[in-house]
């Protein structure tokens, strides 16, 4: 299944990567450069190279 793997400016300053989530990634475009979005986390299950499941940021596009 096809993601979409952002890098967000956060108000403080540091860039943080995360997935783009709640858009279909063929839709994705270079129109998505510098719309706010909304930090969340999501919990990906672990694998046999991994201790468990981890949380990792994942985004949304700001409802406006």
């Amino acid at each position: 299944m096809p993601y979409l793997v952002v890098l967000v400016e956060i108000q403080e300053g540091p860039w943080i990567m995360g997935n783009l989530y709640d858009m279909d990634p063929v839709r994705a475009d270079m129109e998505l450069i510098g719309k706010p979005v909304e930090l969340g986390c999501r919990v990906f299950p672990g694998d046999k190279y991994s201790d468990g499941p981890i949380a990792r940021p994942a985004f949304r596009l700001a409802r406006q």
